[in-house]
Parts: structure tokens; C-alpha cells; sequence
């Protein structure tokens, strides 16, 4: 009832304000007194303004949809997400221009087209469970997908979904598509903070240990090896027991080396700094590990930047951790045919630090995915029990983290390996 009084207000309203116009308006009829054929002109005045007016409104309740309009598309096609929808078969049926541009098409060509394609075939899998889930349920629903742009570059994506019921009942899923490929990238890059912390916590764990113990071990294996030589010299034992004795002996100097050399890797001595040019010293290095590279027909490159600035460097550890790397790449390459270990120098600037980045790339066996977390750990090996005590690494993981710097490493796409070290300049 309330809705038919308001509307018929609104009329008498509109009649109202017609009757005043007409009175105004020149040349209209006089007032009506009794003369039916006046009455009816005055009717049909009053009428028209009436629906002069009624027009007046519409036209500007029709200016004031389109300007809504006008600002719900431009906040829907410029909205910082990309807006999707879709169709029960994963078609793309609406799409706004974030989405198209995050996918890098024009909007008109990925109209009914699958999104599947835009999906990195790891992720594909997933996309597939998401959409069929989200039209099962018809619940909000998220996921995370690796996605490939047209170009062929790649970004992680957060995948936000809930269904809609679409014209005749038919289903559609609405999604939000949000880039967090900088939010993937700073959780990678706090893992390794974390990760590079852990090690230094084991490598101080491990200095405190060693410090001690290696003095123990030493004391009795002195006292064993001069016993062992006191009875080499006796002419009455057999051959047979010398040869034993002789064994014995170089089992005892093997465990003398590895613990001189944890000694070595534990004990914590101030860095000598000097100003150094960076270039110089690595080509001094090359000089010394110029005659293995040749005897294992290892190709060698090595770039340079030339604006690098000389560094402050303990020169002589910094040498130690060069020749390290070079020498368990060409380790890494043993058993290859065109051997290349590629090393290059670089500044690597940003806003907020400047930073040398060098790099040790082979073409060797890589590292395995179970142990690329491990390389760094003390005692970690993967050569042979004879070839290497597993020190090596964390002595340069150790260096380098004196120098306020980092070290890592990653796969190479083609095989092999790059040992990445940053200081700062």
C-alpha cells in the first residue's frame, strides 16, 4: 500500500507541476468554464507536459546509469587484479584488462579460448582440480599456479575462485587472478637467509667442538706413530707384519691430516684487509690452476667487468676460496668430453647496495637436488673417501660470510653448475 500511495503522490505531483507550467505557458488554453472542447485541449496540455517531464527524468536517470556505468567498467577493466570468468569447460567467457594484460593477449582473443594453455604444464594438474572443485562445491577456493604468458615468460599467480549461477541456471566460476611473483621471490630469499643462518649457527657449533678435540685426538696419535716406527725398525718381525705396520701407519697420518685440518677450518683468526684489485687476483689464481686446466682439457673463459672498483679483501683467503671453487669444478667435469668452466666478474647494483658478483659456471654433473641443501654443511662430500674430506666448501662458505658477502649455488638449465659469490664493494 505504501508503494501505491508513493507512486500516486509522484503523479499528483507531476499533474501539479504540469497544471502550474501550463498556466505559465503563453498561448494555452484560458481556464475551463464549462466549454468541453477547451477542456479537452487542456487535458491533452496538461498530458503532454506530463510526459515532457516524465521524459526529463528518464533521460537523466539514463545519463546518470551510464555515468555509474562508466566508473563500474573502469574499475572493473583497471582494478590491480585480473577478473576471469568461466565457463564450465574452463573457457574464458569475460576477462577485464588486467587479466589480459597479466596474460600479455588483447582482450578480444582470449574470449572462449582455454586458460589451460596459459598454465605451466607442472601446474596443469592443479588447474584442472581447482576449476572441477569450485564447480563441485561452490565454495571460495584458492590455489597457487606457475603461469606462462604469451611471450613465454613466466610469473607465480594466486588463484582466488567461487561459483556463480550463470543465464538458465548454467554455472560460471568468477576468479581473481592476482601476480605474487615478488612475494614468491622475497619468501625464497628469507628461506635462504634462514638457511644461511642455520649454517653459520653449525659452523660456530663446530668450532667451539673441534677446538679441543682435535688436541686430544693428536696427543695419543703421536705417541701411536712413534710406537709403529720404533717397531718398523725391529729385524725380527716378518714381512708380513711390516707390511701391516706400514698400513697402519698411513692410516694414522690420513687421520693426523683430517684432524689438522678441521683444527684448521675451526680456528677463528682476524682478517688481514687490504685494498685489492679484484681482477689481478683471480688472474694470479688462474696462473696457478693453468697447468691442471690443460692436463684435463678444461676450456676456460673468463669476463671481467672493467669498472669494478678494487675491493677490501683478506687477499690471501679470498685466493684460497677462487681456487677452491675452480678446482671442484674441474673435479665436477672428470668424466665429460668438452670441459668449459666459464668465470665471470661483475657489479651487480640496486637502490639500496652495490655488490661484485662473481660466478663459476661447468658444464659437469650438477648437484643433486637432495644435496644442494647440504654442500655447505662440514664433512659434506660427494667425492670418493680418498678425494676430499667435505671442508672445502664451508671453509669458503666461512670466508665469505667474513667478507660480509654470500655464496649459493644452482643447476645450470644445459648441465653442470655456477657457484654465485657476493660481496660487497
Amino acid at each position: 500500500m505504501k508503494k501505491k500511495e508513493k507512486k500516486g503522490d509522484r503523479g499528483r505531483q507531476l499533474r501539479d507541476a504540469a497544471e502550474e507550467k501550463l498556466a505559465r505557458t503563453p498561448g494555452t488554453t484560458p481556464a475551463i468554464k464549462d466549454r468541453t472542447l477547451e477542456e479537452i485541449v487542456h487535458e491533452l496540455q496538461v498530458h503532454q507536459i506530463e510526459l515532457e517531464m516524465q521524459n526529463e527524468e528518464l533521460r537523466r536517470a539514463q545519463l546518470a546509469s551510464e555515468e555509474s556505468r562508466s566508473k563500474y567498467i573502469d574499475l572493473y577493466d583497471f582494478s590491480p587484479v585480473g577478473y576471469f570468468t568461466f565457463t564450465p569447460k574452463a573457457l574464458i567467457a569475460e576477462v577485464n584488462l588486467t587479466g589480459s594484460a597479466l596474460l600479455g593477449a588483447q582482450r578480444q582473443k582470449l574470449i572462449n579460448g582455454r586458460f589451460r594453455r596459459f598454465v605451466t604444464p607442472g601446474d596443469q594438474d592443479l588447474w584442472d582440480q581447482h576449476i572441477m572443485s569450485v564447480l563441485k562445491n561452490g565454495e571460495k577456493q584458492s590455489c597457487d599456479l606457475v603461469l606462462k604468458r604469451v611471450d613465454g615468460t613466466m610469473f607465480h599467480a594466486r588463484l582466488d575462485s567461487i561459483r556463480m549461477e550463470g543465464d538458465g541456471e548454467t554455472p560460471l566460476v568468477r576468479t581473481v587472478i592476482s601476480d605474487i611473483t615478488e612475494r614468491k621471490q622475497a619468501e625464497e630469499a628469507l628461506q635462504k637467509t634462514r638457511e644461511m643462518l642455520v649454517q653459520s649457527e653449525k659452523l660456530a657449533a663446530l668450532g667451539k667442538l673441534t677446538t679441543g678435540a682435535s688436541h686430544e685426538i693428536l696427543n695419543p696419535l703421536n705417541i701411536l706413530s712413534l710406537r709403529l716406527q720404533v717397531l718398523e725398525m725391529t729385524e725380527t718381525i716378518s714381512e708380513k707384519t711390516k707390511e701391516a705396520l706400514k698400513i697402519a701407519k698411513v692410516q694414522i697420518d690420513r687421520i693426523v691430516k683430517i684432524t689438522k685440518g678441521i683444527s684448521e677450518f675451526s680456528r677463528t683468526t682476524a682478517l688481514y684487509m687490504t685494498t685489492v684489485d679484484l681482477r689481478e687476483l683471480m688472474e694470479d689464481v688462474f696462473l696457478l690452476t693453468a697447468p691442471r686446466l690443460k692436463a684435463e682439457n678444461v676450456t676456460f673463459d673468463f669476463q671481467h667487468q672493467a669498472d669494478i672498483p678494487s675491493l677490501s679483501l683478506d687477499k690471501f683467503r679470498i685466493e684460497q676460496v677462487i681456487l677452491n671453487l675452480v678446482n671442484n669444478a674441474i673435479d665436477a667435469m672428470k668424466d665429460g668430453k668438452e670441459k668449459l668452466l666459464r668465470v665471470t666478474a661483475a657489479l651487480d647494483s640496486s637502490e639500496e647496495k652495490k655488490n661484485v658478483r662473481i660466478t663459476f659456471s661447468d658444464n659437469g654433473t650438477g648437484i643433486k637436488a637432495e644435496d644442494m641443501n647440504r654442500i655447505f654443511e662440514p664433512f659434506f662430500t660427494t667425492k670418493e673417501p680418498d678425494k676430499g674430506k667435505g671442508l672445502g666448501l664451508s671453509v669458503c662458505y666461512g670466508i665469505i660470510q667474513d667478507h660480509h658477502g654470500r655464496i649459493w649455488a644452482e643447476n645450470n638449465e644445459q648441465g653442470g653448475a655456477t657457484f654465485i659469490i657476493e660481496m660487497p664493494v
